[in-house]
């Protein structure tokens, strides 16, 4: 049995310990919290799908290419309910956003002889005081004209009398 000193230097033997417990569960806390807090977007980046290392490759007319927009820095969300919208330069150009508006299929008519449009995409992030921070991306789409058709090689010959 302990004497009564002794339970009061074990009961604060035992705070102590509870007490560098915490501190290292809050330490814990703290980090977990950091890893798992969402860091708001400074910028956004649009790649063409299918591309070369995701390049802008443009679009033949009566075809159609899909564009992802991504945002900087990696990681990174859009103010909650934000969702990107897109344009293009080209009235005749139609373009259809997926539903949370990262993907857009983009389709050019048949009859387009521009030779590019800008597709835009804008959203709306957080800045460090919490107040709404415009991002904007823009990228410039060439429209891949069909070469001429090769040249009709001879294949006869016919004598014609003209006089």
């Amino acid at each position: 049995m302990f004497s009564h000193g002794e339970e009061i230097r074990e009961i604060l033997r035992l705070q102590r310990e509870t007490l560098l417990e915490l501190r290292e569960e809050k330490l814990l806390l703290r980090r977990l919290i950091h890893l798992l807090q969402r860091h708001p977007a400074t910028g956004l980046t649009i790649s063409q799908i299918g591309g070369p290392c995701m390049a802008i490759t443009g679009i033949a007319p009566g075809g159609s290419g899909t564009f992802q927009v991504s945002l900087t820095p990696a990681g990174s969300v859009l103010k909650t309910g934000s969702v990107p919208a897109w344009a293009a330069s080209d009235s005749t150009v139609t373009v259809t956003p997926s539903a949370d508006g990262f993907t857009v299929v983009v389709g050019v008519p048949a009859s387009d002889s521009a030779s590019s449009f800008d597709l835009r995409v804008t959203a709306t992030s957080v800045d460090a005081s919490g107040n709404d921070l415009p991002l904007a991306a823009i990228v410039t789409v060439p429209v891949n004209q069909a070469p001429p058709p090769p040249p009709v090689f001879a294949t006869g010959l016919s004598i014609d009398q003209i006089a």
